[in-house]
C-alpha cells in the first residue's frame, strides 16, 4: 500500500519534469532564462512601448480637448 503513493508522487515529478522540457539542474535554470528574457524582448517590451507611444500622441490632443473645456468653464 505504501508504494502506491510513492508510485504516484513519483508520476507526478516524471510528469513535472517532461512537461518542464526534461532538462534538470544548471541547464533547465539556463534555458528558463533565455526563454523569459526572448519573450520579454519579442512580445512584452514592445506591447509596452506601442502603449507608452500612443499615450504620448493622444496626450497633446487630451489637453487641447480638455483646455477648451476649461476655458467654458471660467
Amino acid at each position: 500500500m505504501s508504494s502506491g503513493w510513492r508510485r504516484t508522487v513519483g508520476n507526478v515529478r516524471s510528469f513535472i519534469g517532461n512537461s518542464l522540457g526534461g532538462l534538470r539542474g544548471g541547464s533547465n535554470v539556463a534555458s528558463w532564462i533565455v526563454a523569459g528574457t526572448l519573450a520579454y524582448y519579442l512580445w512584452i517590451k514592445p506591447s509596452q512601448d506601442l502603449k507608452r507611444q500612443q499615450e504620448v500622441c493622444s496626450l497633446p490632443l487630451f489637453i487641447s480637448q480638455n483646455s477648451i473645456l476649461l476655458v467654458l468653464l471660467d
